[in-house]
């Protein structure tokens, strides 16, 4: 018995092959089985959008893909009197038409190139859950069982899932009502469509969509009973469409319906659904290929996270929630959209006035576009996904900083101001602390504040400076132990007294320009030939662009420990200063602030300007920065 394979993939679909491509460029090994004795023929599923494209990249597929597929720039949408409203779509949202043929092509190269082989007409018998593995048997096509021993198991077998049957996992839901018929080939007249073009008539729905190579898709609804004839294909070009179109050579003509059913679990101990097997939904939109690869995209870096030994399994927890309230936005919206699609009158017209008015209210399209692009999936509140107090979270990153995002199978740090700002040191000390887990990105943007952005493209966290350590604490939680963090000793009394006066005579010299004005002797505290600025005190000065990075830089000189400045403007001027503390700066500082024995580098008369905050966050009030507490701060060490 096979016990090697850490990953068995169930179904050689676009799902199967992109999760077995997934994982085997993460160096897991998997075995994928697939029931049929050749690949699946025909276009099927053609719309990719943003986020199935996203995982073409991650296997270094989108380009071959971009080379055959068409790329329409926007969607029309006509009525019985014309067009109702033009919806544009920026490059980051137009999706590639592409058939599914091609698409499953691109897969099944990017598992070759990876090492993996698609074992085909071999059909799951049985699996049996243990521990920690899944016991499988598959059966070829002349019979013949084989039994193997895996970690994981994904299955990825379609609407008719034999996994999801075999865990006994319900699929609730029900069949739409109104069938389809659909035809592919060469179109001809006047007035062919060069994008996507919906006709929403008081005859019935349909869609002409470009397809590579000059061919088209023509599909419109049908009632219960109707046959798929070339002679139906006519009529309703006839009747729904601009008129004067014909398509005289069919290469495909068949009928489909379909539902709209969510499984009721997608993860089942160490067995995961993901695509058709866990939900299906109308095909008005073309979102199947983009919600059963956005399953893929979340589970693999998770799994190869788990298997590779950086992650902690609970990770594996936020997949169901996050991707099975996927499923619910997208067979609601769906759903939604065919019901408005197919709506009768008087509520046709209702739907046409609306649709006017989008024509001519941009922002109203742009949210439609960025919903049809897959771009307003949101996931719920999780440790993971969503943390709890977090605005704007759980979303794909903006494309700004998804441009940015580069780090593969890592979590991305990018962090917006100074490239020396305190909030771009901090983020490189934390990397320096999550190797495994963390990169780090820097973009110049005048808003200081940073986006902690999953290996999936989604935003974890977005913040400000002083929401960094929360973001500390979610590595902590989902990964394995950080690198210990390089820790210089402080100096003692005892045995340092001479370094320790060189930091007493520079903290004087820095309160003693703050209260003279001596502008020159305030930055040279900081460093050479600087200029430094403070919009406290109202000092004119140049050179240096952040006071914070500058004030960061000198407590480390200090403390000679790392501590976090956050700098808090508010008005006209800093109204308080605030300093983050890591875990090992704390105890350091925190005797050097508050402890009062014989010896302490802190009066109790000093400490008046100071305190602490529930979140271990030092705080030096404006308010108190007179010249006596100032001075106050530093006193010589006593000599035992």
């Amino acid at each position: 018995m096979d016990t090697d394979t850490q990953a068995v993939v169930i179904g050689a679909g676009p799902c199967g092959l992109a999760t077995a491509g997934q994982l085997l460029r993460r160096g897991v090994r998997v075995r994928i089985f697939e029931a049929l004795p050749e690949p699946a023929r025909g276009s099927r599923a053609i719309m990719l959008w943003p986020p199935a494209q996203a995982v073409l990249d991650d296997l270094e597929m989108l380009d071959a893909a971009r080379g055959q597929a068409h790329t329409p720039g926007r969607l029309d949408y006509h009525g019985d009197t014309g067009r109702l409203v033009s919806v544009g779509l920026r490059a980051r949202q137009a999706p590639l038409v592409l058939p599914q043929s091609r698409t499953d092509a691109l897969l099944e190269s990017a598992v070759r190139r990876s090492g993996g082989t698609v074992e085909r007409d071999r059909r799951l018998v049985s699996l049996t859950q243990r521990d920690d593995t899944v016991e499988v048997v598959v059966r070829d096509g002349a019979g013949r069982h084989e039994q193997l021993c895996t970690r994981w198991l994904i299955g990825a077998d379609g609407v008719h899932s034999t996994v999801r049957e075999l865990l006994g996992v319900a699929f609730t839901g029900s069949a739409l009502p109104t069938p389809f018929i659909l035809a592919e080939g060469p179109l001809s007249g006047v007035r062919v469509p060069d994008v996507p073009a919906y006709y929403l008539t008081s005859r019935g729905g349909m869609v002409i969509a470009p397809l590579p190579k000059g061919r088209y898709r023509v599909a419109g609804s049908a009632v219960d009973g109707q046959e798929a004839t070339a002679g139906f294909i006519q009529d309703i070009l006839d009747t729904r469409g601009p008129g004067g179109l014909r398509m005289d050579d069919i290469e495909t003509l068949t009928t489909f319906s379909s539902s709209e059913r969510i499984a009721a679990r997608m993860r089942s101990g160490r067995v995961l659904l993901v695509g058709d097997a866990a939900h299906t939904h109308s095909a008005v939109g073309g979102q199947g290929l983009n919600l059963g690869l956005q399953d893929v995209r979340n589970l693999a870096w998770k799994l190869a996270g788990v298997l590779g030994g950086t992650l902690d399994e609970a990770v594996l927890d936020t997949y169901e929630p996050e991707r099975l309230a996927a499923a619910r936005q997208i067979v609601k919206a769906t759903g939604d959209v065919t019901r408005v699609a197919l709506a009768r009158p008087p509520w046709s017209g209702l739907r046409n006035a609306v649709l006017r008015i989008a024509e001519r209210t941009p922002p109203a399209q742009s949210r439609y576009a960025a919903t049809v692009a897959g771009q307003r999936i949101r996931y719920p509140t999780s440790a993971l996904g969503r943390p709890a107090g977090f605005r704007r979270t759980g979303l794909p990153a903006p494309g700004w900083a998804a441009a940015a995002t580069t780090a593969g199978d890592r979590f991305t740090l990018l962090t917006c101001g100074p490239s020396d700002g305190p909030l771009s040191i901090a983020a490189e000390a934390l990397t320096r602390r999550y190797p495994a887990l963390l990169s780090h990105h820097q973009l110049r943007r005048r808003r200081r504040e940073f986006l902690l952005i999953r290996p999936d493209g989604y935003v974890a966290v977005r913040g400000r400076p002083k929401d960094l350590p929360r973001t500390e604490r979610l590595l902590t939680a989902i990964g394995s132990d950080p690198q210990p963090t390089e820790r210089s000793a402080m100096p003692h009394r005892h045995d340092d007294h001479q370094t320790y006066e060189a930091h007493a005579a520079t903290f004087r010299k820095w309160a003693d320009s703050i209260m003279d004005g001596d502008v020159e002797a305030y930055a040279s505290c900081w460093a050479p030939d600087a200029v430094a600025e403070d919009i406290a005190m109202g000092m004119e000065t140049r050179g240096v662009r952040d006071i914070s990075a500058a004030a960061a830089r000198w407590f480390e000189a200090i403390v000679d420990q790392k501590i976090i400045l956050l700098a808090q403007l508010e008005g006209d001027g800093y109204s308080a200063v605030m300093w983050e503390l890591s875990a090992q700066a704390q105890g350091t500082f925190t005797e050097l602030s508050t402890d009062v024995r014989p010896g302490s580098r802190f009066t109790k008369q000093g400490m008046s300007a100071f305190r602490f905050n529930d979140q271990a966050q030092f705080v030096w009030e404006r308010s108190h920065w007179d010249r006596a507490s100032v001075l106050r701060q530093i006193e010589a060490p006593h000599d035992d």
